[in-house]
């Protein structure tokens, strides 16, 4: 078995079960593993990771509705509800991150700047 590392081909996309992504998250949660995790994966070169603008869209609404119902949640979350990762920038002066547009093109953008702004939580 050779000790040498390989890069990570981020581009080799699967899909899996929400349930089956849960589960493996909370597998790294539970054992506290985020630094492992995102060094070992740096270590092979992995500096990204694909996700669809979509899935991550729909977290954000749901991290921001639950901080307008008056949940109390980590400034981490805060930070989720607010940011534009893995959602697509709008054209030349769209002023800022955007939702993608339901039924949009699959990059979220479009003539028009694309979708609708983030929610804006303090």
């Amino acid at each position: 078995m050779s000790s040498e590392r390989v890069a990570v081909n981020v581009e080799n996309v699967t899909r899996v079960s929400v349930r089956r992504f849960a589960f493996f998250m909370k597998g790294i949660a539970e054992n506290d593993l985020w630094d492992e995790v995102q060094l070992h994966l740096e270590d092979l070169g992995c500096t990204e990771v694909v996700v669809s603008s979509e899935p991550i869209a729909a977290l954000q609404e749901l991290v921001a509705r639950q901080l307008a119902e008056g949940e109390q949640l980590s400034p981490r979350a805060k930070r989720v509800a607010q940011c534009g990762c893995g959602v697509s920038m709008p054209g030349p002066g769209g002023g800022g991150p955007q939702f993608p547009k339901p039924g949009g093109p699959p990059d979220g953008g479009g003539g028009d700047g694309g979708g609708r702004p983030l929610p804006q939580v303090s």
